[in-house]
């Protein structure tokens, strides 16, 4: 007589022993592995995390970033002593400076500026993180993208939503640590990728 196991290890629905140990595995229940890769690294305090990130999206001296320098260089070129620390894209020229268009307010007890394109936020701007201390040194869209969400230039990192993954794993071994939403242009694949991670992440 052979057992149900026997009939998935030797039988045409062997396969089903590979499906079998990885549930038992996922469950720490199989050869005393009580690990599983998708679960924290350590232990969170955070369940979650909405990571915006907009390219193209509004400028940050339009929103919650006020340069009162820039309204006073509107329509000049950049002065060298600022401009020879940017580098040039096709050798064009740093002219015609524009300042934003729109009006900055404080709001909030911490005095926060925001300004008129978001009203409704600036009602709860004590509630948000206003980072103005990050910079970096590629001007150029692609770059720039791969250093918000990577960290580096070149995109060879894992993506926030990768490190977010490792570091918070999952809830359900059977849906992804982490989504991408995208619209209009395609998202690149640095940007989301799990880099030197494993393909897990």
């Amino acid at each position: 007589m052979i057992s149900r196991r026997g009939v998935l290890q030797q039988g045409p629905l062997a396969f089903g022993a590979i499906a079998l140990s990885s549930v038992l595995k996922n469950d720490g229940l199989f050869g005393g592995d009580t690990t599983s890769s998708l679960r924290p690294n350590s232990r969170a305090s955070v369940r979650s995390v909405i990571f915006v990130f907009q390219g193209g999206g509004p400028s940050q001296v339009d929103t919650f970033d006020p340069k009162p320098l820039l309204q006073q260089l509107h329509g000049k070129d950049v002065p060298e002593s600022i401009g020879k620390t940017i580098p040039k894209i096709a050798r064009s020229p740093l002219n015609n400076l524009l300042a934003s268009p729109w009006r900055f307010r404080q709001y909030g007890e911490s005095g926060i500026p925001v300004s008129d394109l978001h009203p409704e936020l600036g009602r709860c701007v004590d509630e948000m993180c206003v980072i103005r201390s990050c910079q970096h040194d590629s001007p150029i869209h692609a770059p720039a993208e791969f250093i918000a969400t990577t960290g580096t230039q070149v995109g060879d990192r894992p993506s926030l939503g990768a490190w977010l993954t490792y570091g918070l794993g999952s809830e359900s071994s059977n849906l992804p640590g982490f989504v991408v939403f995208k619209t209009g242009e395609t998202v690149r694949p640095p940007a989301i990728g799990t880099g030197f991670l494993p393909a897990q992440y």
